[in-house]
């Protein structure tokens, strides 16, 4: 889910069962200039923009003052996240059982990129990734990964789960989540540029 999609359908929605009325230029204001400064050793803006930041939304009490500052992120940076998480794990704190949760928390939360429901986002997902490779069943591949991390003892923590010890099946799990974690980012990343592309194009029109 980008960060359109976040706000539309996920902040909007809280905000408003939570009282707040996001027409309501007194309660909510949507993004919002704040002042930052220039960097030290910056004496002059160098752009109309150095100096500043824009939040999605700040929320004003009932003296007008900000109380809250609420910024939608898309789901694939917590999923880069996730991912830059369990490299570090891996490869420099040798903590494989933990960065290989974290590569298989990094795959659920990007199954809601394309929809907030995991099923439809998965099925979309694998939509964009089958026409790419003859004969390679991604959709199948994800099953599997989800499998096994429902059946094995990775993402749950109940005793009656499989626990992986071995350090050379961890690496088996670790690089083939990392793989395909990787291509579903870069996916992620096409569909975002072209989606601009064509935001570009109609304001061009």
């Amino acid at each position: 889910m980008n960060e359109a999609k976040t706000r539309k359908e996920l902040i909007d929605k809280q905000l408003d069962e939570a009282g707040w009325d996001i027409s309501d230029q007194t309660q909510v204001g949507i993004e919002y200039d704040i002042n930052v400064g220039l960097p030290d050793g910056v004496s002059e803006a160098q752009t109309p923009y150095s100096g500043h930041q824009y939040s999605d939304y700040v929320l004003y009490g009932k003296d007008g003052k900000i109380i809250a500052v609420v910024e939608a992120k898309k789901t694939s940076v917590n999923a880069e996240l996730g991912r830059e998480q369990a490299r570090q794990k891996f490869f420099y704190k040798n903590e494989k059982q933990i960065a290989v949760e974290k590569l298989w928390d990094a795959f659920e939360r990007i199954k809601t990129y394309l929809s907030k429901d995991k099923k439809r986002g998965s099925t979309e997902l694998v939509n964009t990734l089958n026409d790419k490779i003859i004969s390679c069943d991604f959709e199948k591949e994800l099953k599997i990964l989800s499998d096994i991390g429902n059946n094995n003892m990775i993402r749950h923590t109940e005793t009656d789960k499989n626990k992986i010890n071995d350090p050379n099946y961890l690496d088996y799990l670790f690089f083939r989540m990392l793989s395909l974690l990787n291509l579903c980012l870069k996916e992620i990343d096409r569909i975002e540029n072209n989606n601009n592309i064509e935001i570009r194009k109609s304001l061009e029109v």
